[in-house]
């Protein structure tokens, strides 16, 4: 578990993607923290903070943890507003 972005959670961004994409950039993030497969939550979500993609455990009290970038870069596609978009494959 990490310490919650610098950024404000409300002027964060939801990520957008593939929902194949997505769960990879989860699956990732879980294998890089060493998480068993068993005790990773279901409830969560992808969000882009000024400081980097988070995976953002749902709860009352949200867990934070850093998307490691070098593992899923493949996965990121810069769109015109400069927002990158998670897909499985490039054209």
């Amino acid at each position: 578990m990490l310490d919650p972005p610098r950024a404000d959670y409300g002027r964060s961004i939801v990520a957008d993607g593939d929902p194949d994409a997505i769960k990879e950039v989860k699956l990732q993030t879980r294998l890089h923290y060493e998480i068993a497969e068993g005790s990773w939550p279901q409830t969560m979500h992808l969000r882009w903070f000024a400081d980097g993609l988070f995976v953002v455990i749902d709860a009352e009290n949200p867990i934070f943890y850093e998307v490691p970038i070098w593992r899923v870069q493949h996965l990121l596609v810069l769109r015109p507003d400069g927002i990158p978009y998670i897909r499985k494959h490039r054209p």
